[in-house]
């Protein structure tokens, strides 16, 4: 139980150093036990961490694939799940999962690897989280903007 709490502390701790070090024993340790993998994933995706956690976008993209077409789906998808950049819910996350998406979907299937289907799905799935999470929020700033009109319209007018 230590050595998995110690994983999740390592994967927390909010120092870019530290952060970088916990995302290359990810997706590079082959080493790490299921538990202690999982425990890595579950601390890197801090919710109080988004903006540090949104520069390792561009290196998810770059190992995701190889890393579900090589590794084990016990591993990859608490990897994908958790390391996957949706927390931003912006367009510029959208856009890259759809380009994800849109050059997996674009292989034959000779170039299908064995992780590929699988890919396609998780991405799916991220893309609609990501669609629901801004429509949610566009409602919400709509009823707090809507709130503060009718607030401001309440309180009592100064002589």
């Amino acid at each position: 139980m230590i050595g998995r709490t110690e994983k999740f502390c390592e994967a927390a701790d909010p120092n870019p150093d530290s952060k970088r070090e916990a995302f290359m024993n990810i997706f590079e340790n082959m080493d790490l036990g299921l538990q202690q993998l999982q425990e890595m994933c579950r601390g890197f995706r801090q919710s109080s961490q988004k903006e540090l956690i949104a520069t390792f976008a561009d290196d998810f993209f770059e190992r995701i694939e190889d890393c579900v077409n090589n590794r084990a789906w016990s591993n990859t998808r608490y990897i994908y799940l958790f390391l996957v950049p949706t927390m931003q819910a912006s367009d510029a996350e959208l856009a890259r999962l759809n380009a994800l998406k849109d050059r997996l979907e674009g292989y034959t299937e000779a170039q299908k690897k064995e992780g590929t289907d699988r890919l396609i799905k998780w991405v799916r799935e991220s893309i609609q989280e990501v669609e629901e999470k801004k429509a949610s929020r566009a409602i919400s700033k709509q009823y707090q903007d809507t709130h503060d009109e009718i607030t401001g319209m309440l309180k009592p007018q100064a002589d």
